[in-house]
């Protein structure tokens, strides 16, 4: 089901619509492409990837097959297959920032003490973000990309181990600690709005549970799961609404993959049945499909064999291997695609965080710019009028976009969408391109809307 919500223009309601318009995400989505497209620039806050649905990018994994766990990355079919982290230690528990131009991950490279790292999408940039005499594990970005959640041993005593979940700022700084319980907090997901962060406690009666709490101060802590069986590794889908994890509940003992739903824990459904492992969920972007680890092709002769598995999210359909070696391919985390349409995947576009001063600066600067160049151009023979427009120039052509959107999305009035199959489809892609496409190809440029000619100064 789509979703809507507010949407402040760069600080302002957009005052062509309603005082306070409910924009279907399609719409969100529509309207960061065309800008980023037009304006040449990221300068604009980051909606689409790892808050939203988004077009599916590469998949994390750890794999053993160099003798030692690595961070690997693959196409969502399962090619390509590449090593990124490349060291002697022990890399694993990938996770993407949510732009896809980063991953956070677990090391014990520099002194075989287990601490969290980030390196760009190509395997470069690798840097130590914590240093603690305690180990460090399982990192998880913010939405916003702005900070990453793992969990501590570095509350422990010499009586009892003490895992927590700590919160810093992406850079490493700021790391503050969020739970404060004697029992083991871990596998710490943050949900797509950025307010909460899904966990695995054995806080109550030894027994792993899922739990939630605020993200900002971990206050209001709610257990979702109660059974006598252990629950691991939550999973936000990319819409917020369902949590997956595996559990060993059932009567074969081993671990399968379930899915509830993400306010109350309710409607608990197993998704795999077999008499295998079924460990680490996570969602593709789009929200159509759900990676996760299983060792359900080992044999006897070979022992206990995990590979990497995908299956659709709705009802554990479609269930197919992603790698296939003697090696342990474990861990998968599902990363967004920031490309154009027409791209790889394999030059994600870089952070698209930034203020509303900033964008304010940025058209300062960009309008003096091009008026330097105008009059410039104009002095030698107005050959480039016709690309020197301005940011506030592209964001009123983008309003009249929106508008468009907007107007025929079959939203009622109070803001819900009477059409619960409406998709973010390639068919709205290809219309907004071509929209861009007649914009950039037409002699009557923006600035003709504006009251301006191509031949004034």
């Amino acid at each position: 089901m789509i979703k809507g919500l507010t949407f402040t223009f760069f600080g302002k309601k957009i005052e062509t619509m309603a005082q306070t318009t409910t924009i279907p995400i399609t719409t969100v989505a529509a309207m960061l492409m065309v800008t980023i497209v037009l304006t040449g620039t990221t300068n604009v806050v980051s909606v689409w990837a790892g808050t939203f649905p988004g077009p599916n990018g590469q998949i994390a994994f750890v794999s053993l097959r160099d003798g030692n766990d690595e961070i690997y990355v693959m196409d969502a079919e399962g090619g390509d297959q590449t090593n990124l982290s490349n060291n002697d230690a022990d890399d694993f528990n990938p996770s993407w920032s949510p732009d896809g131009g980063k991953i956070a991950f677990t090391s014990d490279r520099e002194n075989g003490n287990f601490d969290i790292y980030v390196m760009n999408a190509d395997g470069s940039g690798q840097t130590r973000l914590t240093d603690d005499p305690a180990n460090d594990f399982n990192p998880s970005w913010s939405p916003d990309g702005g900070k990453i959640a793992f969990s501590s041993f570095r509350d422990s005593t010499e009586e009892s181990d003490n895992q927590e979940i700590y919160v810093m700022n992406a850079d490493g700084s700021g790391q503050t600690r969020l739970t404060d319980d004697p029992d083991l907090d871990r596998f710490a997901s943050w949900s797509p709005d950025g307010e909460m962060i899904a966990f695995t406690s054995d806080r109550e009666n030894g027994i792993d549970e899922i739990y939630v709490m605020n993200a900002d101060d971990g206050s209001d802590v709610t257990r979702l799961t109660d059974n006598n069986a252990n629950d691991l590794a939550p999973s936000w889908s990319p819409d917020g609404e369902m949590i997956a994890f595996s559990s060993d509940r059932d009567e074969n003992a081993t671990h399968e993959i379930y899915v509830m739903d993400a306010t109350d824990g309710s409607g608990q459904t197993r998704l795999t049945d077999n008499n295998a492992n079924d460990l680490a969920p996570s969602w593709s972007p789009d929200g159509e499909m759900i990676a996760f680890t299983s060792d359900r092709d080992s044999t006897e002769e070979s022992g206990p064999n995990f590979n990497i598995y995908v299956m659709n999210a709705a009802d554990g359909s479609g269930q197919a291997t992603l790698t296939d070696n003697d090696a342990h391919d474990s861990d998968p985390d599902w990363g967004t695609n920031t490309s154009p349409p027409d791209g790889d995947g394999s030059s994600p576009a870089p952070s698209q965080q930034t203020t509303d001063e900033d964008i304010s600066t940025n058209t300062n600067d960009n309008t003096n710019d091009n008026t330097n160049d105008n009059t410039n151009d104009n002095t030698n023979d107005n050959t480039n009028d016709n690309t020197n427009y301005n940011n506030n120039d592209v964001l009123l052509f983008l309003i009249d976009v929106v508008e468009c959107f907007t107007s025929n999305d079959n939203n009622n009035l109070d803001g819900s969408n009477n059409n619960p199959d409406e998709q973010f489809s390639a068919d709205v892609e290809l219309c907004l391109y071509g929209v861009v496409d007649e914009y950039s190809n037409n002699d009557n440029n923006l600035n003709n809307n504006n009251g301006t000619s191509s031949q004034e100064t």
